[in-house]
Order: C-alpha cells, then structure tokens, then sequence
C-alpha cells in the first residue's frame, strides 16, 4: 500500500508538471524571431515572454553591450552575428526554446536565420512581426540612452517595407505584436 501510494503520488506530480506552460516551453525546440525597426517595442514584448516562460533570449544589441559598452556599436558585425548565432544553437540544441531579439527585416537574413535555427533542431520557427508605426517608434527610440539615428531608422523602415515577413520564408507561423496572446496560447502553452 506505501508503494502505492507514493506512485501515485509521483505520478500526480509528473501530471502536474508536465500541464505547467513553463515546462512544455522548456521541451519545445522552438525559435522565436523578433521582427521590426528600432524603437517597435521587441525587446520589451519578447523579454517579458522571456522571462514569463524561462526561454533563453539571443540579443545582438545584448552581444554588442557586453563586448563594447554600447548596444548600437556596429564593428565587428560578422564575429556578432556569428555569437548570436552560436548562442541560439547552444539553446536550440539543449532543448530551450530561443528569443531572437534583433530587427530581422531583411528577408535574405531571416531566411539564413530560419535555416540556422532549424539546424540547431528546432522543429517550430515563428515569426512576431512589430508593425510600430515609424512616428511612434521614433519617439520611443530617442528616450533611450543611446538612440539610433531618424535617418537609419527611416532607411530600415523602408527597406522592412519592400520585404516584409511571410511564411514561405521557412516561417511555421507568423504573428503580430498585437497577437502575443494568441502566440502564448498556441506555441508556449500547448497541452
């Protein structure tokens, strides 16, 4: 009978455990890109769902930080991006759902991106596409301690706008930041 009972007792636990979000995130091999300008709120969005689901969150501007002080420094662009790149991999492959935190609005990069991803092993990539008006982002991007320059941020409008996401890209879905709900409800909370 105290066999029994402690099975039972393990048993419930592993039921329990394994209905958490938290844990069926953690199993998943899943990337998640973030896509948008400057200023569009990504990383304030994906760093909440970050920490909500205990994913692992890759930031080049994070990258950049610790190297060189600055987020916005843009030397040494091919050895970050190969970091940012290295620690998705290591996430992916250890079973962690992984946050891509940078602006991905080139579609020949979100393609190499999607492919890196899905060489680490991950089964699902998604796309949240940031859709901040340019005023608005603008705005939010000159409070920060280092702003990019309007004149970047409007040249990187123009060029998301001549190539915006789709899921012929290698996308399994595509979301809006207006749609982190139904995202969290369909990729993190899965049963």
């Amino acid at each position: 009978m105290l066999l029994w009972n402690y099975l039972a007792s393990v048993y419930l636990i592993i039921t329990l455990v394994s209905k958490s979000p938290r844990t069926y995130a953690g199993r998943m091999k899943l990337a998640i890109l973030a896509i948008g300008i400057p200023g569009s709120g990504k990383t304030t969005a994906l760093s909440a769902l970050a920490r909500a689901y205990s994913l692992r969150r890759v930031s080049r501007d994070d990258i950049r930080q610790q190297w060189f002080g600055n987020p916005h420094v843009q030397e040494r662009k091919d050895a970050v991006r190969r970091e940012a790149d290295r620690r998705m991999h290591e996430a992916i492959a250890a079973g962690n759902p992984a946050v891509l935190d940078s602006i991905f609005i080139d579609r020949g990069e979100r393609m190499r991106t999607i492919a890196k991803a899905r060489a680490a092993g991950a089964t699902r990539v998604v796309g949240v596409v940031f859709t901040t008006s340019l005023a608005k982002a603008k705005a939010r991007n000159r409070q920060r301690t280092h702003a990019v320059p309007d004149e970047v941020i409007d040249r990187m409008y123009r060029k998301f706008e001549k190539s915006p996401p789709a899921r012929a890209e290698g996308f399994d879905a595509l979301y809006t930041s207006d749609q982190l709900e139904k995202l969290e409800r369909i990729e993190l909370k899965k049963r």
